[in-house]
């Protein structure tokens, strides 16, 4: 059965992760890890939600036609959260970035490649969580103002695509930077070791 090269791709990132997961934490950690993301799902999912939505609906929503207020404000929150989810979604997840170097061997084309690796970062908690609290925020604005409510999807799908980018962009740097620092860290210790003789 012939798959997408970005369903390919999305797999092999599943497998990876869900591989690594396994070796690492064992069986008692899967279920702590489970049972910690359960309760921080229930504990901060419903103020992220209630509280980006409220923001958008009562301080940004009946200000939208203040120039001066909304449009900074909505776009320093944006940027902010952009910022946030990229970098360290990016710093946290570099590890988990697939070696492009491997992909090499398959016939896949670059844009469908950084497609599905955009994608597969959309699957980082943090960056998840950043997305949706940006979309809450707008749908607040939309509930609020109804009038612009269908170009509030562009604006988030911007907002996402951002930080989707910047997040592969510091992830790729990072892992750049630990094969770097790992080779420097042999480096050190050949000549060390050479010093002691």
């Amino acid at each position: 059965m012939a798959v997408s090269p970005v369903r390919a791709v999305l797999e092999a990132h599943l497998w990876a992760t869900w591989n690594r997961s396994r070796n690492e934490l064992g069986q008692a950690g899967a279920a702590l890890l489970a049972l910690a993301l359960g309760v921080l799902l229930v504990v901060a999912a419903g103020p992220v939600v209630v509280g980006s939505t409220l923001l958008g609906l009562f301080l940004l929503g009946p200000r939208i036609l203040d120039p001066g207020f909304f449009a900074p404000f909505l776009g320093a929150t944006l940027a902010l959260l952009v910022f946030f989810g990229g970098v360290v979604g990016g710093i946290l997840g570099g590890s988990r970035a697939l070696a492009w170097e491997a992909y090499r061997a398959y016939p896949l084309r670059l844009r469908s490649l950084y497609a599905a690796e955009l994608v597969a970062g959309l699957g980082d908690p943090l960056c998840l969580a950043m997305a949706a609290m940006a979309g809450f925020l707008l749908l607040g604005v939309g509930l609020s103002r109804p009038a612009v409510l269908p170009l509030l999807p562009l604006v988030w799908l911007g907002t996402v695509a951002c930080m989707l980018s910047l997040q592969h962009l510091i992830g790729s740097l990072a892992a750049r930077a630990v094969k770097r620092f790992q080779v420097g860290l042999v480096l050190l210790a050949v000549l060390a070791w050479g010093g002691l003789y």
